[in-house]
C-alpha cells in the first residue's frame, strides 16, 4: 500500500485460491490479456492474496468468496464493492476505466 501512495495509484487487491476454478479461470484468461496487463501496469498497484496460503486481509475488507477483486484508495479505503467471479477481459477493462476515472476525479477534488 505504501507503493500505491508513493505512486498515487489505486490498488487492485485480489483474493484468490489455487483450488478455486473461477480463480484459475481468471488467472488463465483475463489476467493474461495484454490490454489488461498494460492497463494494470500503467495505472494500478496490483496485489494478489491466495487465501489458501495466507490469511492477509487489509483492514475492513470482507470477502464473501473467491475470486474477489477489490479496488482501493492508496489509504486502503475501498472505492467500490468487490467484483466477484471470473470477469472476462472486456468487462474487466471497462471496470478498470471506471475505477481510474473515479480515482482521478477524487484526486483532482483537492486541487
Amino acid at each position: 500500500m505504501e507503493e500505491a501512495g508513493a505512486q498515487n495509484k489505486p490498488v487492485l487487491f485480489v483474493f484468490s485460491r489455487h483450488t478455486c476454478k473461477y480463480c484459475v479461470m481468471l488467472d488463465n484468461t483475463t489476467f493474461k490479456d495484454t490490454k489488461v496487463i498494460e492497463a494494470l501496469n500503467k495505472d494500478f498497484i496490483s496485489i494478489v492474496s491466495y487465501t489458501d496460503e495466507n490469511d492477509y486481509t487489509p483492514r475492513g475488507l470482507l470477502t464473501p468468496g473467491t475470486p474477489a477483486l477489490w479496488f482501493l484508495m492508496p489509504s486502503g479505503q475501498p472505492m467500490f464493492q468487490p467484483l466477484m467471479g471470473a470477469v472476462d477481459a472486456p468487462n474487466f477493462l471497462n471496470a478498470l476505466n471506471i475505477v481510474k476515472e473515479e480515482f482521478d476525479a477524487t484526486q483532482n477534488k483537492g486541487k
